[in-house]
């Protein structure tokens, strides 16, 4: 962000009675460099998109450490994310002119943590901290209480569902609610007196509550309500406030009640505050953030500290231009609260599509234009979407351009490597002796946990020798330990680790892992191979993950681990590779998770009705939504969804610097009919714009080396062009601009005739009918017998190919019958609707888009 640059030495003159107006003195970037400089009292600071909040409050830091006004570490800055965090720590060292310890910069949860930790005895009797529990623990925890409750204690709608998972993942999330709100058992019966569906709930929250204390065990916000109590304590209080006597906390919009309250308690004992905010852009309603926390900031802290509160707002942004930004706050924010935009231009399109594979492909096409023609880098470009399960179609797309990416929703658990550890602790503790007698089902899964283990890189066996053994296990109802110890002797270490599962459900998670990876000798060839860095690196990021779990739960074994995170999301991490190629990867994301990012060009993409915004009624099994606005109706909370709705496109927008494009499909001819968002609806009657598809760009504009090849082959070819034009072609075909960009004598990504080279190795033996159906038909075989597609006449694609390639072979045999050269278009279409009337690919509206891609492709 090109902000001011200034010394923030320099004084403003700013007024110190609070009776200005509420909506706070606007700072233009001139007057930075006092506003930093102003360090004592409580401030609010109000910014709209790209203003620098973060940029200030990282200065704010910088400042007070260089000019020795606070210590590093008496500097305590305060973050909703990791990321975050991560982020402001980077910005506060490059701003610091000194050496200097640690700082102490984190999450308000990270801060709560070491404040319970340090004063656990005072507040829980114990010397020892209370173990946090994450979200599927607090869920598996909730369940095992369930499983004391009488049936008879619950209203008859909810008996038959007290040992499910749906209900506990609810009730986890209620009393979550609860403690955001600071309802104890007795304020939640008040309130159940109105709502009879919550009759039992007051009761089971007393119960919920009591275990926790009993287990020394606390949820999230359980946390957060310790810290605030301690907080409470005059010496604790007092001793907090000298250690950190400036306090900055960024995206106040997003905190919730007791949040808030802990920052009051920070102010009551003599700190100085300094919190920045968006109203605009509160993102995270449905974990408890409190939008009226900004609104109310100079009330709530009024009788607090040594002065009153004091308000400014910044009124630049330096990253979104007006074509961005105007919308973006006219449609879905206050827009007489924006900033001033920033000085360059920009824009906002909006695209339509038939089918949701061609507006992914369409997308991944513009993200590799951008990158080469106008040289935007990968890192530059964000996809944002408003729920993840669009995500894997996206990145599938940019997989078939080869563009770098995160990958969406990426798991630990998900890489092979860590599921094959997880999966053969399973297999040592779940097969019996004879595995006639397993439960239907479970011979196949067991089956399949060994077979992904012998076929990776461990063993490599082949899909033959491994059906082999599987063959043997069943006839004889053996177990996968016997199986391996007598017919495959290289794992017979790892067949005496699966007959004797206590490494698996007694030891440790981190020991049984260990004694995994030391007992059987094939590991050493991912610890020292090349080829297997990636597995080496997510079994790396496995032992740090066993650690940190064997921190909060010793006793837990690898088989509970397992269960854990296949019933919930323990995992929640990216897994990303340690490096990033030359101009960095597209990001792919939700809308939440780009709160705080910038980036040159953002695609809001699956803009449909019902995705974005989401107008689904939103009302969970118990309702939680009523703990937040009691005075609301059902409509009313429609409304207010709604509304978040709105903050998340002004967010969305908000990230681009230069340009946002919105995308939907519209209908989806694959499933139901589909509404286009009335998001897009509203951008394009506001500028003018027709909803449609993107224009084709001209033939003249080829992008990457494929398209450039084409081109330069029809242009040298086509004797409709200038001589000059042909012969340039032909220059350029036979000398490319860089050696080795193409063989003039072959085209570029086809290889030459022969075969699919480790497709089917030498060593492959084959059945009878299996070696009479590769005679027939080599390529079918390979599709069917090796990569195990469908080449069945189901197949629409594999129809749709076998259609076109009869029109053109038609076409083209009678252009040549009259001596023309090259294709009649006209005629090639005639043929095309004759095919078309012959076949039937469902029903009239496939038929109709199958009929008009068939007419592109001409």
């Amino acid at each position: 962000m090109p902000a001011p640059s200034a010394n923030p030495s320099i004084s403003m003159s700013l007024p110190d009675s609070p009776g200005q107006d509420p909506g706070g003195r606007r700072i233009s970037p001139g007057d930075w460099p006092g506003l930093i400089a102003r360090t004592e009292g409580t401030q609010l600071i109000i910014g709209g998109p790209g203003t620098g909040k973060t940029e200030l409050v990282a200065r704010r830091a910088a400042h007070l450490i260089n000019s020795g006004i606070a210590p590093s570490d008496g500097v305590l800055a305060l973050t909703f994310s990791r990321e975050t965090a991560s982020d402001l720590r980077g910005r506060i060292i490059s701003g610091a002119r000194r050496s200097f310890g640690d700082l102490s910069v984190g999450t308000f949860h990270g801060f709560a943590r070491a404040l319970v930790e340090e004063h656990c005895q005072m507040l829980l009797g114990s010397t020892l901290p209370p173990m946090v529990l994450t979200t599927p623990e607090q869920v598996q925890f909730v369940r095992e209480t369930l499983g004391e409750e009488l049936p008879e204690d619950w209203p008859l709608f909810y008996r038959r569902m007290l040992n499910t998972r749906t209900l506990a993942e609810e009730l986890a999330d209620f009393m979550l609610r609860c403690g955001e709100r600071r309802l104890a058992p007795e304020d939640l019966a008040a309130r159940a007196d109105a709502k009879p569906a919550w009759a039992a709930l007051p009761g089971f929250y007393g119960r919920y509550l009591e275990r926790l204390r009993k287990q020394g065990k606390t949820d999230y916000t359980g946390l957060l309500l310790l810290a605030n109590r301690a907080l409470g304590v005059a010496h604790i209080g007092e001793s907090t406030a000298a250690r950190f006597p400036f306090v900055l906390a960024d995206e106040l919009q997003e905190a919730t009640i007791v949040q808030t309250e802990i920052l009051k308690k920070l102010v009551e004992n003599g700190c100085h505050l300094t919190a920045v905010a968006d109203p605009d852009q509160t993102s995270f309603s449905f974990r408890g953030a409190e939008r009226a926390s900004v609104q109310s900031f100079p009330s709530d802290f009024a009788a607090l500290g040594n002065t009153p509160p004091e308000v400014f707002r910044l009124d630049t942004s330096f990253r979104v231009p007006a074509e961005v930004l105007a919308p973006a706050g006219e449609l879905f924010a206050d827009d007489r609260r924006l900033p001033t935009p920033a000085f360059h231009s920009g824009q906002v399109d909006l695209y339509l599509f038939d089918q949701e594979t061609t507006e992914h492909d369409w997308i991944a096409a513009e993200v590799k234009r951008l990158r080469l023609v106008e040289q935007v880098p990968y890192s530059e470009i964000a996809i944002l979407t408003r729920t993840s399960h669009l995500s894997a179609g996206l990145s599938r797309a940019l997989d078939r351009k080869r563009i770098p990416h995160t990958r969406p929703g990426a798991r630990l658990i998900d890489h092979p490597a860590v599921r094959m550890v997880l999966d053969l602790a399973w297999v040592a503790a779940a097969d019996v002796p004879d595995c006639r007698n397993h439960p239907e089902g479970l011979t196949d899964s067991l089956d399949r946990a060994v077979e992904s283990a012998l076929l990776g890189p461990l063993f490599s066996l082949t899909q033959g020798r491994v059906a082999e053994l599987k063959g043997v296990r069943r006839r004889h109802g053996l177990r996968w330990a016997d199986v391996l110890s007598g017919r495959l002797p290289q794992a017979g270490a790892l067949a005496r680790l699966l007959g004797a599962s206590s490494w698996a459900e007694k030891a440790s998670a981190t020991e049984g892992f260990w004694k995994l990876w030391n007992a059987v000798p094939q590991f050493t060839e991912i610890a020292n191979s090349e080829r297997l860095s990636d597995y080496r690196s997510a079994l790396a990021s496995f032992a740090q993950t066993l650690g940190r779990l064997a921190e909060r739960s010793p006793g837990t074994s690898l088989l509970d681990y397992r269960t854990l995170i296949l019933e919930g999301d323990l995992e929640a991490s990216p897994l990303l590779p340690p490096h990033s190629p030359t101009g960095g990867r597209v990001t792919i994301s939700t809308i939440h998770q780009a709160k705080g990012r910038q980036f040159d060009v953002v695609f809001i993409a699956g803009a449909t009705e019902g995705v974005f915004p989401d107008t689904r009624p939103y009302h969970s099994l118990l309702e939680g939504q009523f703990l937040s606005r009691p005075d609301l109706d059902h409509f009313g909370l429609v409304q207010l969804q709604l509304a978040g709705e709105k903050s998340l496109a002004y967010t969305a927008m908000t990230r681009a610097s230069r340009r946002v494009v919105w995308t939907a499909t519209s209908p989806d001819l694959n499933e139901a009919r589909r509404t286009v968002s009335r998001f897009m609806v509203s951008l394009a009657d506001r500028d003018g714009h027709r909803l449609g598809g993107p224009a084709g760009r001209p033939a003249s504009s080829p992008v990457g080396r494929l398209q450039t090849e084409s081109y330069l082959r029809r242009t040298q070819r086509n004797i409709t062009e200038a001589a000059a034009r042909r012969l340039a072609a032909a220059a350029v075909l036979a000398r490319p601009p860089r050696p080795g960009l193409w063989d003039a004598r072959g085209f570029a990504g086809v290889r030459p005739p022969g075969p699919d080279t480790g497709l089917i190795s030498s060593e492959h033996v084959m059945s009878a009918s299996q070696a009479e159906a590769y005679q027939k038909c080599p390529r079918r075989y390979a599709l069917e017998s090796r990569l195990r597609l469908d080449t069945s006449d189901d197949n629409p694609y594999l129809r749709f190919g076998s259609l076109m390639h009869s029109v053109l072979e038609k076409s083209v045999r009678r252009s040549s019958e009259q001596g023309k050269a090259g294709l009649d278009l006209d005629d090639a279409l005639e043929e095309l609707t004759v095919r078309f009337a012959e076949t039937d690919f469902g029903t009239p509206v496939l038929n109709r888009a199958w009929r008009e891609r068939g007419t592109r492709l001409l």
